[in-house]
């Protein structure tokens, strides 16, 4: 896993050395250089394939994908062939880049659940495309995203998109069975998606803030490799004083970093250069894992492990109870989450050459939960308190939480620079007006609207 970065067409050595160069926190470089394309792959850890990759009938291929799977060779033999039907049935965690010189096509494709980013924009001088939104943006390109699940196939003479979807979020039909059988079913699955995710590491970071979904991640990390959990709070905060108490009982080494308020202010610009979104939520949500990726690379760990995923999965949050057709907006969700979560924690733990790796979001985990009757996870998210119980105790796997930035008070102090900025809240949406501005000193103007609007256009 890294990232990959590449154009074709009419592009001088220096433009190329920039786009490269903006990648390198993603890891040690391979790239290919011809006088029409250049392409290049970021190794962050251990690769087991030489890139970017050469084909008979001028072809070339860079994949960026999660290579703890077992299904890395036959899903190069699709690409190499084209078969882009087995690529994106796989269940593999993957972005690609294909290009077709002879034709003069290129092909873009994304995993269903969008756990690789990939980015591109069409400029005078060609294409370009990269794992690295923000910087793309920071080098004034518009810049358009690859949907997960989809294909696409670019004409770069007629510098036409086509886009075909190959695989997408489905409600299965599933037997009630008792909650003993779904526990078990559930627990195989989650530690079968935790072992191939550390068949690789023998240590790792957990975002940690002492509820269900993390206590239960790191319980069944623990059995695997060794750990070390970490948490981001202002002092006082639920995460913080709970996440304590919560690896005390687990008898697991935890890190607290307790922040100030004028780090928070400090912390702003930097999160939001990379998150590239001026929106509270996003802010609110991606500082305080800033912050812990950074301090996770500091203590020598390159993985961090996250619960992220969850609540969307097995409702966990009030909005799904509340909706008439709960499993539909699940799926809406779903097809949201690599844009509103994904993308944001991926860039943010890469900015510290930190890789994430999202258990629950496994896809055998998502077709699973999508498979169960709606009423199984009432109350909220049974299904995994149920599994938990018989790992963890009591006070942990009947805890409810809070949203990180609500459970850390951040979003709480982020308010409070606003408005100490002159941004009030009779303005409307003035924290995200106050981030905006921010935004202005960081980003050219033209890709200002896309940093304050992101792809709602």
């Amino acid at each position: 896993m890294g990232g990959l970065v590449g154009g074709i067409g009419e592009y001088n050595g220096e433009k190329i050395e920039e786009l490269i160069n903006s990648h390198t926190n993603r890891g040690r470089v391979c790239e290919l250089r011809e006088d029409e394309f250049f392409l290049a792959k970021f190794n962050l850890n251990c690769e087991q394939f030489e890139q970017p990759l050469s084909i008979p009938g001028q072809k070339y291929v860079v994949i960026d994908c999660n290579l703890f799977e077992e299904k890395t060779s036959g899903l190069l033999n699709s690409l190499e062939n084209k078969n882009f039907n087995e690529v994106f049935n796989t269940g593999q965690e993957f972005a690609f880049v294909l290009l077709d010189q002879k034709n003069d096509l290129v092909f873009l494709g994304r995993d269903l659940i969008g756990s690789r980013p990939l980015f591109y924009s069409k400029t005078n001088d060609g294409l370009i495309f990269g794992s690295e939104r923000h910087e793309m943006l920071n080098q004034g390109y518009s810049v358009s995203r690859v949907d997960p699940g989809c294909l696409l196939k670019i004409d770069v003479d007629k510098r036409n998109v086509f886009t075909k979807r190959f695989s997408s979020f489905e409600v299965g039909k599933r037997d009630f069975r008792k909650i003993s059988r779904l526990k078990k079913d559930f627990l195989e699955r989650f530690k079968k998606s935790v072992g191939k995710r550390t068949r690789d590491i023998e240590e790792a970071a957990v975002a940690f803030s002492g509820g269900v979904d993390s206590s239960f991640l790191a319980k069944i990390l623990s059995q695997e490799i060794d750990l070390k959990l970490f948490t981001v709070g202002l002092e006082g905060s639920n995460d913080i004083e709970w996440s304590e108490k919560a690896s005390d009982i687990l008898e697991l080494p935890h890190k607290k970093i307790v922040i100030g308020v004028e780090e928070i202010k400090n912390l702003i610009e930097p999160t939001l250069k990379v998150v590239a979104d001026a929106n509270r939520l996003k802010i609110g949500v991606g500082l305080p894992f800033y912050l812990l990726s950074r301090e996770v690379k500091k203590h020598g760990f390159d993985v961090i492990f996250s619960g992220q995923g969850s609540d969307e999965l097995f409702l966990g949050y009030d909005k799904y109870r509340r909706s008439g057709n709960p499993k539909q907006k699940i799926i809406n969700d779903l097809k949201n989450n690599a844009q509103e979560n994904t993308e944001r924690d991926e860039a943010i733990c890469m900015d510290n050459s930190v890789e994430i790796r999202n258990p629950y979001m496994d896809r055998d985990i998502v077709d699973f939960a999508l498979s169960l009757p709606y009423e199984i996870n009432l109350p909220e998210k049974r299904v995994v308190r149920e599994t938990a119980r018989s790992v963890l105790p009591k006070e942990i796997w009947r805890r409810n939480k809070k949203s990180v930035q609500y459970g850390t008070k951040i979003d709480r102090e982020i308010d409070r620079v606003a408005r100490r900025e002159g941004y009030k809240r009779k303005m409307g949406n003035h924290v995200d007006k106050y981030l905006t501005s921010v935004a202005e000193d960081l980003f050219p103007s033209q890709v200002l609207e896309e940093v304050s609007n992101y792809f709602d256009n």
